[in-house]
C-alpha cells in the first residue's frame, strides 16, 4: 500500500485524462481505442490518499550455458567459477569477460570452503529471508574464486563472525536448481 499526502496550500488540480489501449490479439493492429476521465481531487490536510503497489516479477528467466551449468552443479554439492583471460576465477560465473567482452568456457570447481570478506548481521529476519533466526549476508571468496559470491551464513550469534573467518556450504536437503540449494554457509570447525 503506498500512502501519499497531499500539502495543505498545494493548488487545485485540473481533471487527467487517461489513455488506454487494449493489447493486440494474435499479431493484429489494436482493436480499439478507450478514452476515461481520471478525476484528482484536492486533500484535506489530514487525509491520505492510499492505493495498492505489488512489486513482483511474474515471469521466469532461462539461465542460458553458463548459469545453467552453474546452477546444474549446485544441485550435485559443486560449485564452479568460470576462468577469465586473465587467469582470474569469477564466481558466480559470467558469460563475458567484464573487462574485454569475450566469451568465456572454462569453468572450474572452486570452494567448497571460503572465507568472509565483508558482513552484515540481520537481528530480525524478514519473512522471505533465507533464515528465520538472526543471521549474517556476508560477502565469501570461495578458495580457488578471485571474486566473491553474496549468500547467508548462520553462524548462531554476531560475536562469532569476523573478515577472514573460514565458511563452508550447508546444503539444502532437497535441491530446487537454484542458489538456495546453498541452504546457508556456516563457521568452519
Amino acid at each position: 500500500m503506498i500512502a501519499l499526502r497531499v500539502r495543505q496550500d498545494a493548488p487545485p488540480v485540473e481533471p487527467i485524462v487517461a489513455v488506454r489501449r487494449s493489447a493486440p490479439t494474435h499479431g493484429g493492429p489494436m482493436r480499439r481505442l478507450t478514452m476515461e476521465k481520471v478525476m484528482a481531487q484536492t486533500l484535506a490536510a489530514d487525509e491520505v490518499l492510499r492505493g495498492p503497489h505489488v512489486l513482483e516479477y511474474p515471469y521466469r528467466r532461462s539461465l542460458g550455458p553458463v548459469l545453467g551449468r552453474f546452477f546444474g552443479g549446485l544441485q550435485e554439492h559443486r560449485l564452479l567459477g568460470i576462468r577469465m583471460r586473465s587467469g582470474k576465477v569469477l564466481v558466480p560465473p559470467q558469460e563475458y569477460d567484464p573487462q574485454t567482452g569475450e566469451a568465456l568456457e572454462e569453468f572450474v570447481d572452486v570452494g567448497p570452503g571460503g572465507e568472509i570478506v565483508s558482513w552484515s548481521w540481520v537481528s530480525k529476519p524478514r519473512p522471505k529471508q533465507p533464515l528465520d533466526r538472526p543471521f549474517a549476508f556476508a560477502l565469501i571468496r570461495l578458495d580457488g574464486a578471485d571474486t566473491t559470491l553474496l549468500h547467508a551464513v548462520d553462524a548462531g550469534e554476531e560475536s562469532k563472525l569476523s573478515v577472514g573467518a573460514r565458511v563452508t556450504p550447508r546444503w539444502a536437503e532437497e535441491p530446487g536448481g537454484g542458489i538456495l540449494d546453498i541452504a546457508c554457509f556456516e563457521l568452519e570447525g
